[in-house]
């Protein structure tokens, strides 16, 4: 031990004495530190989405300098003739080439005390809890020693069986590969879906487009996956670490030549067997990707076949986790035996949810199930009744995941206990139609996620989840619970959403509005916050109602899950979505938006049907009527700025989009008759407000609020208000 210590004291003292190695650490502290200090407005201020695309790219480099030294490492005098003399010390090379090894780990360590001591500093700047803190910290740590760990292994072997100088370019290319171009051109152009195994063999383990970087669920939710690449990694690095000593061993006469090939045999074995478990994760990702696969119509097929859609009353269900990884869940459906169809009555449920009981108003009824349809014979219902109740009991397991050559890897829905993620496109819960989830090609070669058909006629719902470990966030009103109990209720809803993961929440005084986050965006939600809660206070005072369109926001990352609405956000129930990205964030045009939800239902801004003459389809139809009600709806944030905030136009002009409700009093010729319109109420509003004529321009945009002005389902139906109502009211207050 004496010896190993020695020789390892040397090889620390040798390296120590190389100014280059000592400043890279340092200036890959600084170089993080430079990238997460230039956070700032207007783009997201999310510090783990920044943290994490330092890791993705950067930390990659830092594989190219553990190259680099495990090569120089063994160079230095290994693998040099006039070194030779050192075979004949009475120390093993299996203790020379440990010494190195571990020398090598130490020094590359600094690279992840570096980056350690810059995440804890800008984590507790940004207010983000300490358990949170440390979760992530231990997460890429790890990540890091793993990486480090394999790439010196690997370099050191190239340059024990490569003597020649151009193993430092073989390095290079072993870099190159084993990094970026495994991730970029073999696992993702080439769209090939059984390369997903080659991931464990990408050196850093964080690829550009990863689960890794949705800070709510990512590295949570991979977990398994994550500890299968981490294990195999783990024996295959001692397989590298084995052969290297072998081949010293065979270079020099030693009497445990046996014993390092018996181990090297043992390692590899142990190597292929962590491999096949890793590749058994995915197979049965696999089989259910060409199952699905089988079962898709083609895009043809599909424009002709008819969908059967049918009316229910209600839904109650019944949630619950059943391991780390699954959910029971039972679901009543409430239906008018009157509104079925004639032949099949079926509906549409993800085949990853498996069906173990069908009840027809308390007793088993037989159903069959091909893929995600599952049908029962209309012979069955009771036509004489009024209503009826269909009970769905059934089970899932681990996560819901598809592929696309395009898209890449994306997750439908999961369930893994304190983690959930069920949206309304997911088919989680029995839909009323016979429409498929999936397309392909002509060819049958590439799966397109296209998602259920929505309800025909909004519903009510009622949600009970039991003994979930986090609070569990929905697109539906919160009621009154009990412990380990969430209840959430609603009338008249279409789409259905429900989340728990790694977030936080912002709840108003009354807990009428709520807004759910990841901890990295705690810094800037919190700004968004204390804006909408004081926009909230002045319609509401404005109003003399209370603001209950939307009732949760819910601010965070999308990317790799599957989600029909390509809209940046949307409304869906009583909830607010907003789709993360460095672009799109809480910045002045979320707030517009924002706004034009809390009050009006929706977020649509931009959209006119002052001259509307066609229906939603594009057909001309005479009963389709124009409307002002969005030029009306600019009048309101108009208002706010200039009276709720008290600022003048000058100052309303630095607004991102503010454009979109100021008054301009050049007008051109090519702008449209909405355009006209809205410019021409905003002028008359800017008017009044100058002539100190504040309380009557509230009471004329009240009045048009408690006529309507919300469209969720526009353009199919929206309130019809004309130019001429909109001066008769005016008249009205203002008397002229």
């Amino acid at each position: 031990m004496n010896r190993w210590l020695r020789a390892f004291s040397l090889e620390l003292r040798l390296l120590r004495s190389n100014p280059v190695l000592l400043v890279l650490p340092v200036l890959y502290g600084a170089w993080m530190i430079y990238s997460l200090a230039r956070i700032a407005p207007p783009v997201s201020q999310d510090l783990y989405l920044y943290v994490y695309d330092f890791h993705k790219v950067k930390h990659t480099l830092t594989l190219g300098a553990a190259m680099l030294l495990g090569i120089l490492l063994i160079r230095r005098d290994t693998a040099k003739m006039a070194y030779e003399w050192t075979a004949g010390l009475p120390v093993s090379p299996a203790v020379l080439f440990s010494v190195k090894y571990a020398a090598g780990l130490l020094y590359l360590s600094l690279f992840t005390a570096a980056m350690a001591v810059v995440y804890v500093y800008f984590a507790l700047h940004y207010g983000i809890a300490r358990p949170i803190m440390f979760r992530e910290l231990s997460f890429f740590a790890v990540q890091y020693e793993w990486s480090y760990m394999v790439t010196l292994a690997l370099a050191m072997l190239l340059a024990i069986a490569i003597r020649n100088r151009i193993v430092y370019l073989i390095g290079f290319c072993a870099w190159v590969f084993g990094t970026f171009f495994i991730d970029q051109f073999i696992i993702e152009r080439l769209g090939v879906l059984e390369l997903r195994v080659l991931k464990p063999f990408h050196l850093s383990g964080m690829t550009l487009a990863s689960f890794y970087a949705n800070e709510a669920w990512g590295p949570w939710i991979t977990n398994r996956e994550t500890w299968l690449a981490r294990w195999f990694v783990l024996s295959f690095t001692l397989v590298l670490l084995t052969v290297c000593v072998t081949i010293l061993k065979w270079v020099r006469p030693s009497g445990t030549r046996a014993r390092w090939a018996g181990a090297l045999i043992l390692f590899t074995v142990l190597s292929a067997g962590s491999y096949y478990t890793y590749v058994g994760f995915w197979t049965p990702h696999f089989a259910a990707y060409r199952e699905q696969l089988r079962n898709a119509p083609t895009e043809s097929v599909y424009s002709q076949r008819t969908i059967t859609q049918f009316t229910v009353s209600s839904y109650k269900m019944e949630l619950a986790p059943i391991s780390s990884d699954g959910l029971q869940a039972s679901v009543e459906v409430s239906l008018r035996p009157a509104d079925l169809p004639q032949g099949d009555v079926s509906f549409t449920l993800h085949d990853y949810f498996h069906v173990e009981q069908l009840l027809l108003d308390h007793q088993p009824v037989s159903f069959t199930r091909r893929g995600n349809l599952i049908s029962v014979e209309s012979r069955y219902f009771d036509s004489s009744k009024s209503s009826q109740t269909l009970t769905f009991n059934y089970k899932s397991r681990g996560v819901n995941w598809t592929y696309g050559s395009q898209q890449g890897e994306q997750i439908i829905s999961f369930v893994m206990d304190p983690y959930l993620y069920l949206p309304n496109s997911a088919a989680w819960y029995p839909l009323p139609n016979n429409g498929p989830l999936y397309l392909t090609d002509e060819r049958k070669k590439e799966l397109f996620y296209g998602g259920p058909q929505p309800l025909a006629q909004p519903a009510d719902f009622d949600v009970t989840f039991k003994d979930f470990s986090n609070p569990i966030y929905g697109s539906i009103t919160e009621k009154q619970g009990a412990p380990r109990i969430q209840h959430f209720e609603q009338k008249g809803v279409k789409y259905l959403t429900f989340i728990a993961g790694n977030l936080i929440q912002f709840s108003d005084a009354k807990g009428s509005l709520k807004l759910q986050t990841t901890p990295g965006n705690r810094w800037e939600a919190d700004l968004f916050w204390k804006d909408i809660l004081r926009m909230k206070a002045y319609y509401e005072a404005l109003l003399q109602t209370n603001l209950s369109a939307v009732r949760n926001i819910v601010y965070m990352p999308f990317g790799n899950l599957a989600s029909l609405d390509s809209r940046q956000s949307a409304v869906a129930g009583s909830s607010y979505y907003i789709n993360e990205s460095k672009n799109h964030n809480l910045d002045d045009y979320q707030r517009i938006r924002t706004t034009y939800a809390l009050l009006f239902g929706d977020d649509s801004y931009q959209s006119s049907y002052a001259e509307v003459s066609r229906d939603a389809s594009g057909n001309t139809d005479e009963t389709v009527k124009p409307s002002i009600f969005m030029e009306i709806r600019a009048a309101f944030l108009y208002l706010y700025y200039r009276d709720g905030l008290q600022l003048t136009e000058e100052q309303i002009r630095s607004v991102q989009f503010s454009g979109q409700f100021l008054p301009k009093d050049r007008t051109t010729g090519d702008q449209s008759l909405g355009q006209q319109i809205k410019n021409h109420i905003l002028l008359q509003v800017r008017e009044a407000l100058d002539a100190g004529r504040t309380e009557d321009v509230k009471k004329v945009l009240a009045s048009f609020y408690k006529k309507g002005l919300g469209a969720p389902d526009a353009p199919f139906r929206y309130p019809v208000v004309t130019l001429d109502d909109w001066n008769r009211e005016w008249a009205k207050v203002f008397g002229s």
